[in-house]
């Protein structure tokens, strides 16, 4: 990459296993070069509710033990 080309990216929000946009979005800057990075979304108190609840079910069923979480998790992360 060039410098001063910054390739920018959108974070979206993912509640209940789905993706979704927020109501608003905002940018986010490099703390050390000042320069914007992208952009993320904003929630909404409703999509803050619906993230919570979709959180607080997920763990009344999650069945799987903390390392079949870690195999998950670091597979997915590679």
């Amino acid at each position: 990459m060039i410098a001063n080309q910054v390739s920018t990216r959108r974070a979206r929000l993912l509640i209940g296993g789905e993706w979704t946009h927020g109501y608003q979005t905002f940018e986010v800057f490099d703390k050390f070069s000042g320069e914007m990075i992208g952009e993320a979304d904003s929630a909404s108190r409703e999509q803050v509710n619906a993230a919570v609840r979709a959180a607080r079910a997920s763990f009344e069923t999650n069945k799987l033990d903390g390392y079949e979480r870690y195999r998950i998790l670091m597979k997915v992360a590679s």
